[in-house]
């Protein structure tokens, strides 16, 4: 079967090639092909069809929607919804074919889709795309050969700033609410996240950086217990999303949450090597652990007298936390990245990332590991051989085959002083089932220590088949936990 994305007239044709290579990655064993068309198209009689267009350009072919668009307005039957960023997003069933829709008065706001099940739609601001459970609006659809309804929809509370200001430093344009930062502070912010882009355009690295990035920085909603939470999207979407105005100026950790997300924009590769990583997990997010520290970091303190709004010790954000968040993880990508840019080989390690990054956006991570390995010489190809790709510390949900435990550590405690403690654990899960309790700390997985064998420990969890050991340190005291894989016990 062949998945057509169709794109409308006034639709940058990169927004496709971006959809078409998310397609491939994700579903690259469903999908033989997926081909990107602009202009005259008519669907096939049985095809998946993706539709990405302005509301002036909708398509005859395409079953009626129950939406209209008018510059910043979109109406959903009686209801009007008002904001410059609006997406109608939606997924049905029509006939033999199958449509995967996405409407938006301006073309950029298009790299903000995300999925929604069949038979139903939603309705999101740009700014609000990092949370689909937060979406503005959402429903079900019912469908026929020739028109869309709504079957029912339910109007969320909407958590973004209903107006917001812009600002652009070099390829940053960066969005704000008037009444949350100042038009300087804000220029500021656009300037310092401008050079943590230049951090990876400049020599030795000179990665192909997207021609703009947009940026949204707003707080949290009043009352809401949430945690400060950053997301992006590789197309050049950063939405920032910070705790209040006082926290913003004053903690220096978001400096390293940017640097994290900007990293992404600029090289975020892939792990189709079952053998390194699952095949449930295919990104890697090794790039994103080195760069922001030990490349970005490094040169905002070169480059900017003034990175933050206070003074922070990058020395303390970058270097040290790496040394600490990896220790006893050296047979992991990261380390051996992070070991070539302090021993000189920063430049072959970029040649060869430029090289993949021309041929796809989301190149293979262990095909530069091996090519960067065998352009540096010595010991290295043997070293990336034997290494693994980096898994996420923050939790052991990506282990493939394990699915959620239902435990979350402290990233705070990791960071700072390498232990793996657990500040929450869901009720009724796997984890609780076995018998983990926050302010665990685990000590040991699968015979290894956690604080000098982290490399071996994740090697022994991702080859693990029906069950894994733990020892916690709990009120000073050890406990032995078995976790399985379908079910969860404590001994």
């Amino acid at each position: 079967m062949t998945w057509w994305i169709w794109l409308g007239p006034h639709v940058p044709l990169s927004i496709g090639q971006d959809l078409r290579e998310i397609l491939e990655v994700y579903f690259q064993f469903q999908i033989p092909e997926v081909r990107v068309v602009q202009g005259d198209f008519r669907p096939p009689d049985s095809s998946e069809v993706y539709v990405l267009t302005t509301p002036n350009a909708l398509p005859p072919w395409l079953p009626r929607l129950p939406v209209r668009f008018s510059h910043d307005t979109l109406m959903l039957q009686d209801t009007f919804f008002v904001a410059s960023d609006l997406l109608f997003a939606a997924h049905f069933r029509s006939g033999s074919r199958t449509f995967f829709v996405g409407v938006a008065p301006h073309p950029e706001v298009l790299h903000t889709l995300s999925y929604t099940p069949p038979g139903t739609f939603y309705v999101a601001r740009a700014r609000d795309g990092m949370n689909p459970w937060e979406r503005w609006v959402r429903g079900k659809l019912q469908t026929n050969d020739t028109v869309v309804r709504i079957d029912t929809f339910q109007v969320l509370a909407p958590p973004g700033p209903n107006r917001m200001d812009s600002t652009a430093v070099g390829r940053v344009r960066l969005f704000f609410a008037p009444d949350f930062l100042r038009a300087e502070e804000a220029r500021h912010l656009a300037r310092t996240l401008q050079a943590m882009f230049q951090s990876v355009g400049d020599p030795p690295y000179r990665f192909p950086l997207p021609e703009s990035v947009r940026v949204y920085v707003y707080p949290l909603p009043p009352g809401k217990r949430r945690h400060p939470t950053t997301y992006s999207e590789p197309s050049g979407w950063i939405w920032f999303r910070v705790k209040d105005r006082k926290d913003l100026l004053t903690s220096c950790r978001y400096l390293l949450t940017l640097a994290h997300e900007v990293a992404r924009i600029t090289f975020q590769p892939v792990v189709e090597d079952s053998a390194k990583r699952t095949g449930f997990t295919p990104t890697g997010d090794d790039w994103s652990h080195v760069g922001p520290i030990l490349v970005t970091l490094p040169y905002l303190a070169a480059h900017l007298k003034n990175p933050w709004f206070v003074r922070c010790d990058l020395g303390a954000l970058g270097p040290k936390r790496f040394d600490t968040w990896y220790r006893g993880a050296h047979r992991t990508y990261a380390w051996i990245m992070a070991r070539w840019i302090r021993e000189g080989h920063a430049d072959a390690l970029a040649q060869v990332i430029r090289k993949h990054l021309k041929k796809r956006r989301h190149p293979d991570l262990v095909a530069i590991m091996e090519e960067a390995a065998e352009k540096i010489g010595g010991e290295e190809p043997k070293r990336v051989e034997e290494a693994f790709t980096t898994p996420l510390e923050h939790s052991l949900r990506y282990t493939g085959r394990w699915g959620d435990p239902g435990f979350r550590p402290s990233l705070e405690i990791m960071a700072q002083t390498h232990r793996f403690v657990i500040e929450k654990v869901l009720p009724g899960s796997p984890a609780w089932k076995a018998g983990f309790r926050p302010g665990d700390r685990i000590v040991a997985m699968e015979g290894w220590d956690l604080e000098t064998h982290k490399a071996e420990a994740w090697r022994a969890a991702l080859a693990a088949r029906d069950t894994l050991h733990f020892l916690v340190e709990r009120d000073r005291r050890t406990v032995s936990i078995t976790l399985h894989r379908n079910r969860a016990t404590a001994p």
